[in-house]
């Protein structure tokens, strides 16, 4: 119930009560076939929304590092590493 279907707050509001009537009867309704049918509405409602979504407001991309300390490690940096561990160890 986050977020919005719509832009226009006249088309928002009506579709997440149906949302909610819907889930409503879904979730007391004791026949099992209801249950499937509207888990293959809200299985396409969902990618309709994740696509919608990305449509909407597209992920960003990732920063680039400010510095050097996020790159991998040399291996002459590793060396001493290993050799304080290997005294550690006996």
């Amino acid at each position: 119930m986050f977020g919005r279907c719509f832009e226009n707050w006249k088309a928002d509001v009506p579709a997440r009560v149906l949302f909610a009537v819907v889930s409503l009867v879904t979730l007391f309704h004791p026949n099992d076939k209801l249950i499937w049918g509207t888990a293959a509405v809200t299985l396409v409602a969902l990618i309709w929304g994740i696509r919608r979504h990305n449509r909407i407001a597209p992920p960003k991309d990732a920063p680039a590092p400010e510095n050097d300390a996020s790159a991998p490690a040399r291996p002459e940096d590793l060396a001493r590493v290993v050799a304080e561990a290997r005294r550690d160890i006996g």
